[in-house]
């Protein structure tokens, strides 16, 4: 990314410098004429992305220096454009990038510092977020304790313009950075930078999609997958016998949902859920665990929200196993982590459990299901009489009560069997009702 041009991240103009038809173009330049010049406006204006793209490559080349100088460009061109847009627009979204490319040139200060050796790695990773210290957690670790959703419809909001521009150049150039740094700092804090990265870029996917962007989600998933490999091939780490896999097929599954592939979505959870199932034996690995808990409580979620199955089956199948499992892991250590997938998923448990309950309490309070009862007990009413008869005709002649004793049993065995039926069905919504009642609360 140091070393090619992307529109996409990096546009050849400021936001304000792009006019969108050549009559619009006129009026700007206009515009800017007539106005007194501004103290910074009135340089030549240097594009803040380009000066970005060209600081990267410089730290990229051991050039901190040179790279530090167009830091500086990037900053003015900045101020230039918060200057331009002071005013009522300020107090809405316009100054709002402008923080935000700020933000992003101190961090630029902070990995030239970092790379010239005066500010420790330490210090850098920590203010980005990345944990140190002893006993450090593992990769898999990081990314499932940052994979806890619950996948709420009202967690999506879609972002669209230059705020996620803004949003996305921050990750990118975060991204960028952690790059540059794994290449030129020492074996000894390399592994950190690569797990940082790694998670960093994992990070920026779970956003771009909860922003209401899949295809940019698309693009860092398959940018973490090929990083991946660089690393196995090199022999920095070796992950293809873990769980990272199944992680991120289930982050492919929240981006075909969110692309309305529901199916493939489905079907990757319970792709995930069949390989640990077969996978599974007498240790303990509360990292597959945990995956295996996300993917049967996203797959029942879905499921649930779109009628795939029927209701029965997705409660036992899907929440009630989510609920336990994640319920053991929480129970074998207490993070915050778990704690919070083990809520999800008895809440997700609960609610769905008390629909049902609302649905059956709602049915046996109808109408049709008091007439219904009201069929089974006469029908049972009826047995009763049949059988009573029976019993008189066997005890007069048997010889001149054939025929009637064998009408009689005939009828008696359709009535049992249908009363049979009726005893299931009452006992079985009975105690549905009561099992339902139970998850709920």
């Amino acid at each position: 990314k140091t070393l090619l041009w992307d529109d996409s991240l990096f546009p050849r103009m400021n936001e304000r410098e792009a006019p969108t038809s050549t009559y619009e173009a006129l009026k700007h330049s206009a515009e800017v004429a007539a106005d007194a010049p501004l103290p910074f406006s009135s340089q030549p204006m240097v594009n803040f992305y380009e000066s970005v793209h060209k600081a990267l490559l410089r730290f990229s080349r051991n050039d901190t220096a040179g790279g530090l100088g167009h830091v500086l460009e990037a900053r003015k061109s900045v101020l230039a454009d918060m200057e331009y847009l002071a005013g009522s627009e300020a107090q809405t979204t316009g100054m709002v990038t402008h923080l935000s490319k700020l933000n992003v040139l101190g961090q630029l200060e902070v990995v030239a510092r970092t790379l010239e050796g005066t500010s420790p790695l330490t210090f850098l990773l920590n203010r980005w977020g990345f944990s140190d210290g002893p006993g450090a957690e593992t990769l898999e670790s990081l990314l499932l304790h940052n994979n806890v959703n619950s996948d709420m419809k009202e967690q999506v909001t879609i972002i669209d313009g230059a705020l996620f521009r803004s949003i996305r150049t921050a990750f990118s150039v975060k991204e960028i950075a952690l790059k540059v740094l794994s290449n030129k700092i020492s074996s000894g804090g390399q592994e950190r930078i690569d797990n940082a990265l790694t998670s960093h870029i994992y990070e920026s996917c779970s956003v771009y999609r909860e922003l209401g962007h899949p295809d940019a989600a698309k693009v860092s998933l398959s940018s973490l997958r090929s990083l991946m490999q660089i690393f196995q091939h090199s022999r920095r780490t070796d992950h293809s016998s873990g769980i990272l896999p199944l992680v991120l097929r289930l982050e492919d599954a929240k981006i075909m949902k969110s692309q309305n592939d529901l199916d493939g979505a489905i079907v990757y959870c319970k792709t995930i859920v069949n390989h640990l199932a077969d996978a599974k034996n007498e240790l303990v690995d509360t990292e597959r665990d945990q995956i295996c808990a996300q993917s049967l409580l996203l797959g029942g979620q879905w499921m649930a929200q779109h009628n795939v199955d029927a209701a029965e089956s997705i409660l036992s199948s899907y929440f009630e196993k989510a609920a336990k499992l994640a319920l053991q892991i929480y129970q074998k250590s207490s993070s915050n982590s778990n704690v919070h997938r083990a809520s999800m998923a008895s809440f997700k448990l609960g609610e769905f459990a008390a629909n049902l309950f609302n649905s059956a309490d709602a049915r046996v309070s109808s109408e049709a299901w008091k007439r219904r009862v009201i069929v089974a007990k006469d029908r049972k009413n009826e047995l009763k009489a049949v059988t009573e008869q029976i019993r008189k005709l066997q005890k007069k002649s048997r010889s001149s009560n054939e025929d009637a004793i064998r009408d009689a049993g005939i009828i008696h065995v359709q009535l049992s069997r249908e009363v049979q039926i009726d005893d299931r069905e009452l006992k079985s919504v009975e105690k549905s009702i009561q099992r339902y009642l139970r998850l709920a609360v």
